[in-house]
């Protein structure tokens, strides 16, 4: 859901709201199976610099039974 509704977000962002470690560790995980669906694109310009996340949705239809980020 977090990405039907934040296009662009960075992933430190994402990880702000997370109260606990494994919280992140599931956060984590989900960004990467999405990038392996090809959900989402990643961008770093820079080594230590935020990572970008752009969610591109590609005909997920049933997108809240896959995986919820919020």
């Amino acid at each position: 859901k977090y990405g039907f509704i934040h296009k662009i977000f960075s992933f430190r962002g994402l990880l702000e709201a997370q109260s606990d470690k494994m919280e992140v560790i599931v956060i984590f995980l989900g960004v990467l199976e999405l990038m392996k669906m090809g959900q989402i694109e990643i961008a770093q310009q820079n080594i230590f610099d935020d990572i970008m996340i752009t969610f591109i949705g590609n005909g997920i239809a049933e997108f809240d039974e896959i995986v919820v980020l919020n």
